[in-house]
């Protein structure tokens, strides 16, 4: 029964966390509503939401990619200098949620950390020294 009730209230939960500050937000005017990269996103959670909701998606996979997606629309697209780099971004988070998902899962540990330690040795090798 309680993992029943947590298949079905985490994937809303989150839709509703992502709808409430969509609507927030862009009253505001942090991020624009109407915006078709913005509503796409919404509709992206919509989906996943369905998805883990009926389970057709596993839970913890799909709720992270909708925090991924929320968060996105929230602030990643901000940090982005266009459209194009901001889906790329995108992207790139729910790959590498994915495959890191599929290594521990899969592989030994020795390969998580591996994983783990490639992927923040990315923003070493790309962080830009303003000094």
């Amino acid at each position: 029964m309680k993992g029943k009730y947590v298949q079905h209230s985490v994937p809303l939960l989150l839709l509703f966390v992502h709808i409430v500050l969509h609507i927030a937000l862009g009253m505001s005017g942090w991020l624009l509503p109407f915006e078709l990269f913005n509503l796409l996103l919404l509709i992206a959670n919509v989906v996943i939401a369905l998805l883990v909701y009926y389970k057709k998606a596993d839970l913890l996979i799909g709720s992270g990619i909708m925090v991924i997606v929320g968060s996105h629309a929230i602030i990643g697209q901000r940090l982005a200098p266009d459209s194009l780099t901001s889906g790329a971004i995108l992207m790139v988070n729910i790959l590498i949620l994915y495959v890191g998902f599929k290594i521990f899962e899969e592989r030994t540990f020795a390969y998580a950390i591996t994983f783990v330690s490639s992927y923040f040795l990315l923003f070493f090798i790309f962080h830009k020294n303003d000094g």
